[in-house]
């Protein structure tokens, strides 16, 4: 019963958020009921294996827009090595600070640090014994910070908002059956991978196993429908939710000075290591500084096509480190051992 009035109160939360059109709006909606009823109801849960049907919508849905064959036609090695030296550097400076100035565990630090990737940190964190409410704040900081800023670059553009989307999205969706039997597949090959113990199992098979078929069959569709994503990221917002329970004001005035710093910190590497790349590629500062900032793929996308800053160049940015991201919990064990009791 618990885990229905749960559901129920994440969807209804969700969908108000939804119907507001703010961004991310179904997942802050979600989180906010679900922690404004669980100080009435503290019973409220949610079964791990719902992140097991999150993983695998999310995991299917970036899978979908890889293609590994543009990757080597629009990305060059010097570019890749940029990117991959920002994220280094996001990651190290920011668990650096998380561990001398905030003193966090080093496990706690090391995932607050990772620029990105929400469900694949909630995913991480439920690995561990005694998950991390820091971790998810900090995170969940961060990723209204950007989305916050994204929205306010973009009011100011809005005359610029006639540049072509279907950057953003497909405009059909994959077969009920097709997505039916990569889940399966996903979550046959996930359960192999959580047997050996790697993290976050099922994100990584269904963006892998997606992102196989989409590059060998590009003629067919795997976009997930619009409204599994929106209750996906409403159960999202609901863990998020469920994982701030019982914090007290100290504690959530900490997380969220933590977040914003993380997040500044992202962003000052992030200048500085797209003002030294776009020197060394002779590359706009612009469109590195847009395609390396952690923020989601949609909203720096879109970004991107109001400024006119080469938008399938930062999409493709994005869509390399969300899969870096996601591919980084399977080489994360011992570190998530930390926590365990």
């Amino acid at each position: 019963m618990p885990t229905l009035i749960t559901f129920i109160i994440a969807l209804l939360g969700g969908l108000i958020g939804y119907l507001t059109h703010i961004p991310i709006g179904e997942m802050l909606g979600a989180m906010l009921a679900v922690l404004i009823t669980g100080r009435m109801y503290p019973k409220l849960s949610f079964p791990k294996q719902m992140l097991t049907v999150i993983q695998i919508v999310l995991g299917i849905s970036i899978g979908a827009i890889i293609n590994i064959n543009d990757w080597f036609a629009s990305l060059s090695i010097g570019v890749l090595i940029g990117l991959l030296c920002c994220m280094s550097s996001q990651i190290v400076i920011g668990y650096f600070w998380l561990t001398k100035r905030c003193h966090w565990s080093r496990s706690e630090a090391f995932l607050g640090a990772v620029p990105g990737a929400l469900a694949a940190i909630i995913v991480m964190t439920d690995a561990q014994e005694k998950p991390s409410y820091r971790v998810i704040f900090t995170h969940s900081i961060r990723l209204i910070f950007l989305m916050v800023l994204a929205s306010i670059i973009a009011l100011f553009n809005q005359a610029t908002t006639e540049a072509p989307t279907e950057l953003l999205t497909q405009v059909q969706t994959a077969s009920y059956l097709l997505l039916f039997g990569i889940s399966l597949a996903a979550l046959a090959a996930g359960m192999l991978l959580d047997k050996i113990g790697i993290p976050a199992p099922f994100i990584l098979t269904a963006m892998l196993i997606t992102a196989g078929l989409n590059s060998t069959f590009p003629q067919y569709t795997y976009q997930v429908p619009e409204l599994f994503l929106l209750i996906s990221m409403a159960l999202i917002g609901g863990f998020v939710g469920l994982r701030m329970q019982g914090i007290t004001l100290q504690e959530t005035i900490d997380s969220v000075r933590s977040g914003v710093m993380v997040t500044l910190l992202s962003c000052g590497v992030t200048l500085v290591m797209a003002l030294i790349f776009s020197q060394l590629l002779n590359i706009s500062f612009s469109v590195l500084a847009l395609s390396w900032v952690p923020g989601s793929l949609e909203s720096m996308t879109a970004v991107a096509i109001l400024l006119g800053l080469e938008p399938a160049f930062v999409m493709m940015n994005h869509i390399i480190r969300l899969t870096l991201l996601y591919l980084l919990p399977a080489f994360l064990g011992d570190v998530l051992k930390e926590n365990k009791a």
